[in-house]
């Protein structure tokens, strides 16, 4: 089986909607410092970025929608439609 770089985009967000929002796992006020999986047609097929959420940034009426990532490699920001949470046990 081929998996080319549309499919795991493809993949991810199927994760994300049907997986992962089924729990409701979105960044909110308590992400801080969890892990995420990070969503960028720049990376190769079946490789997604990994990072940890450094920072959070509301928009209107207070909503998260954007927060700072830290990853291996730096820092970066990106809009929560291109992030995945990982669910994480307490």
């Amino acid at each position: 089986m081929v998996i080319n770089h549309k499919d795991s985009a493809k993949y991810l967000a199927y994760m994300a909607k049907d997986y992962l929002m089924t729990f409701k796992i979105e960044p909110n006020d308590d992400s801080k410092d969890d892990l995420v999986l990070i969503k960028d047609y720049n990376f190769p097929p079946c490789k997604w970025g990994q990072g940890r959420i450094a920072d959070i940034i509301k928009g209107t009426k207070s909503k998260v929608r954007v927060v700072i990532v830290e990853t291996p490699t730096g820092t970066i920001k990106r809009g929560v439609n291109k992030l995945c949470v990982l669910p994480m046990n307490d």
